[in-house]
């Protein structure tokens, strides 16, 4: 039986115009490799924020995602309440990053990391689940 994992993955905090990433999430124990998004951004004076995914199996993964030969990459332009759903099967380390484009005045942005863990997580690398 699965169970609901959560991280922080970036508290609420002022955006800048060069990329900022959020923490890691071990995804080791996640289900399938999918992860939900809380995220949550105030555009306040900026154009626009980019959101960018990354996943890997190094710690601080630098590989972005893409799922089906589609780049996991938004562009917001307004106040956006929001559950972002990622999958990334295989990978063991998922994080966000976002980047603000104009005046970062009044903007904020967080997010957390949400997903179906099994109820044992002490398997190690390569081992098969069953959740």
């Amino acid at each position: 039986m699965a169970t609901a994992g959560s991280a922080t993955g970036r508290a609420a905090a002022i955006l800048t115009t060069g990329e900022v990433f959020g923490a890691d999430c071990d995804m080791s124990a996640a289900l399938d490799g999918r992860v939900t998004v809380d995220f949550s951004f105030t555009i306040g004076s900026l154009d626009s924020v980019t959101v960018t995914a990354y996943a890997g199996n190094a710690a601080t993964p630098t590989d972005v995602l893409y799922v089906n030969g589609v780049l996991q990459q938004i562009s917001l332009t307004g106040d956006t309440e929001a559950a972002l759903v990622y999958d990334a099967p295989g990978c063991s380390v998922f994080r966000l990053s976002v980047q603000g484009v104009g005046t970062v005045t009044d903007s904020s942005c967080d997010f957390t990391y949400r997903f179906n863990d099994y109820e044992t997580t002490t398997r190690a690398a390569g081992e098969i689940q069953i959740g």
